[in-house]
């Protein structure tokens, strides 16, 4: 299931080596034997191209580390990887470039989707129930279209809450997978919509069918042999927010992630249990609370509970 998003990782740094390939030859750079010159460089010229922006510096040395491996090649030696930290720290320290955040797709917007769409096709059917889906287990875009086949759902005996099994995912690659389990809330949560899917899909619990398959556009049907690729997911989302005035160029993939999280902590859900749910290893989680207006209210309310006593001396000493 972790393919498509392993593949396209692959493919990244593949095309990055490429890059950094053509760069050395035209730079009079040994394309086989990296250095701080070649390397840094790169770096520097890849920087210029971001109009500054750092963000992806680590990716692109990563990959030149990767393919150090593979062609069984030194990478650089100890005084060059410290230089190009110091370097690499610098552009950070000068990348000013606001880092661009995607918007979260929270229940208020996925409840405007669920009134506006036409749910008598077949495609929009399946876009609002995969983003409610995603939304309600916080779940990355390449984890909702990995091909994920009913026989990953077990469903408890009432079928008022359901467990999906992942075989791997980008934070748990190894050791039998991880499992999210959602409950039914209501009939707009995504554990109720897939209920109904898997019956209009006639999906048996223990079938290897695709729950979400491609969509052929000029037949408008279903391609049942097939899973829906990122690509195709993620222009279903991004039709789907414009449909309700929305721009789509502020959504991605993650957005329904972003919005399980913003909407669990609107509602006071602890941060421990939030990290732990949506899978975080880092403090990281903490990027998808994008509901400013409402921390800015949290912690003006906090300050008040405090209290104020204009009489109150401060003693020194």
């Amino acid at each position: 299931m972790a393919g498509a998003a392993g593949t396209k990782h692959r493919v990244g740094q593949e095309h990055t080596v490429t890059v950094y390939l053509k760069f050395c030859r035209e730079n009079g750079f040994s394309e086989h034997a990296p250095t701080f010159l070649s390397v840094a460089g790169f770096v520097a010229d890849h920087v210029v191209r971001l109009k500054g922006s750092a963000k992806t510096v680590g990716a692109i040395i990563g990959a030149i580390k990767r393919y150090c491996v593979l062609s069984k090649v030194a990478y650089l030696s100890d005084h060059e990887k410290l230089l190009l930290a110091d370097l690499v720290k610098e552009l950070e320290l000068k990348d000013t470039k606001a880092k661009r955040q995607v918007r979260p797709l929270t229940r208020f917007i996925l409840d405007a989707i669920y009134q506006k769409g036409d749910r008598s096709c077949g495609r929009e059917r399946m876009v609002i129930v995969i983003m409610t889906v995603a939304h309600d287990a916080m779940l990355r875009s390449g984890e909702i279209s990995g091909g994920l086949r009913a026989i990953d759902f077990s469903w408890n005996k009432s079928r008022r809450s359901v467990t999906i099994h992942f075989l791997r995912t980008k934070t748990h690659r190894k050791y039998g997978g991880i499992s999210v389990t959602i409950y039914d809330y209501g009939r707009r949560s995504g554990c109720a919509m897939l209920r109904r899917w898997f019956r209009d899909m006639n999906l048996k619990d223990s079938s290897t069918e695709f729950v979400f398959p491609q969509w052929d556009a000029r037949r408008k049907a279903f391609v049942r042999d097939k899973c829906l690729s990122s690509d195709q997911l993620r222009k279903m989302m991004k039709d789907a927010v414009e449909s309700v005035g929305l721009r789509r160029e502020d959504f991605s993939g993650h957005s329904c992630r972003a919005g399980g999280a913003t909407d669990a902590f609107n509602a006071g859900a602890p941060y421990a249990a939030v990290k732990k749910f949506g899978r975080w290893r880092s403090d990281t989680v903490l990027e998808y609370y994008r509901d400013e207006d409402e921390v800015a209210t949290c912690v003006s309310s906090a300050f008040g509970r405090l209290g104020f006593k204009g009489s109150r001396k401060i003693r020194h000493g």
